[in-house]
């Protein structure tokens, strides 16, 4: 009986370990990344400041590895929630 196709759409680079687990369960993975994942321009140094001010925040939610990996890595988060909800949120 031939392998059952799974169709993975991981970003580009983020595949391997579920491919890799797919396959040594017998299934046959295919990689067809659905989303590019780029980081947003460097934010101004005051608002990388309250970015950087965590302590100052009751609570952080990062819905994401990816989202963790850019918002911190990049400052993206304060200009995410602001192109969201506008600059009275944060």
């Amino acid at each position: 009986m031939a392998a059952e196709a799974v169709l993975v759409t991981r970003p580009e680079g983020q595949e391997g370990t579920l491919c890799a687990a797919l396959e040594a369960r017998g299934f046959r993975p295919y990689h067809l990344p659905l989303l590019a994942l780029e980081s947003l321009p460097e934010l101004p140094a005051a608002e990388r400041a309250k970015v950087l001010a965590l302590d100052e925040y009751q609570h952080v939610i990062v819905v994401s590895g990816n989202a963790a990996h850019f918002g911190m890595d990049t400052n993206t988060v304060r200009q995410a929630l602001a192109h969201l909800y506008g600059d009275s949120v944060v």
